[in-house]
């Protein structure tokens, strides 16, 4: 399994590597470069009348940022796709699918890695925007003042298990157009297949959620900062249990996905 995941790892870790020092340089430069100068001198408007070099570097390299951050999030989501169809269904798929490794742990491995990168996507995004804000970086700052690390701990818990969810519907969409049932237009059927999906997923995980999602919006509306502890507590009590929700229900629909998508790369694939 570790040899598994060591060489998805290193299929093309570089690009990402490349890609994330980017992010992080350029929110460095924005913010003890240009912006910095900004604040020093305190000049938006040159003597001319128009805009100083420092801000016009200041919005250019925000640009470049801006398009980094979209970028990246592309750039990952088409990679993980890319390598999966490639790996499994192309002239590599002979050779990964005769590895003397179960299916299981084939499909287990590219999820893991596939994820890993996609998380440290948004952590590197989360980093670099941290970077360039001048505010001090307190609990209180980035979670506010009724900061519960249960709650929070819980939440991070389920975003990680729903990037595997996500990722593990994916693989199984594209897993589904290389079966006997499609024959062409696979990008077609994959988009239709995926929207298929996800609006099945959506009306099942409303039926279940609905409630919850319910009280949280309303309570919500009353919740202020200076609401009181109590108040606050129960606030977050509801936001527990929803989030308690969602991480159930992604769990459940990861291992709908995984098991579907084994059996069809065990008895319905047909490689190109």
């Amino acid at each position: 399994m570790m040899k598994l995941l060591k060489y998805e790892i290193r299929r093309g870790y570089e690009q990402y590597i490349i890609l994330f020092i980017a992010m992080l340089v350029v929110a460095v430069l924005v913010r003890f470069g240009s912006f910095s100068k900004i604040m020093e001198d305190g000049a938006v408007i040159s003597a001319d009348g128009s805009l100083s070099i420092p801000v016009i570097a200041a919005i250019i390299l925000v640009m470049i940022y801006g398009l980094l951050v979209f970028g990246s999030v592309i750039f990952v989501g088409l990679q993980i796709l890319r390598n999966f169809n490639t790996s499994m269904f192309k002239s590599q798929g002979y050779l990964t699918l005769t590895l003397p490794v179960s299916t299981s742990k084939l499909l287990i491995s590219k999820t893991l890695v596939a994820s890993l990168w996609f998380g440290l996507t948004v952590l590197v995004i989360f980093v670099s925007s941290v970077v360039m804000i001048d505010i001090p970086l307190t609990w209180e700052n980035v979670f506010g003042t009724h900061f519960d690390m249960g709650l929070l701990l819980l939440g991070i818990f389920e975003f990680m298990v729903g990037v595997l969810q996500t990722v593990l519907c994916a693989y199984m969409i594209i897993t589904f157009v290389h079966t006997k049932y499609i024959k062409g237009h696979r990008i077609l059927a994959a988009i239709i297949a995926y929207i298929v999906v996800s609006i099945v997923q959506m009306g099942v995980t409303y039926i279940f959620q609905s409630d919850l999602i319910h009280q949280a919006s309303l309570f919500g509306m009353s919740v202020t900062t200076s609401s009181t502890t109590e108040t606050m507590d129960l606030y977050n009590d509801i936001l527990l249990k929803d989030t308690a929700m969602q991480l159930a229900i992604a769990t459940a629909w990861g291992a709908i996905y995984f098991f579907v998508c084994k059996y069809l790369l065990q008895r319905k694939i047909e490689l190109d």
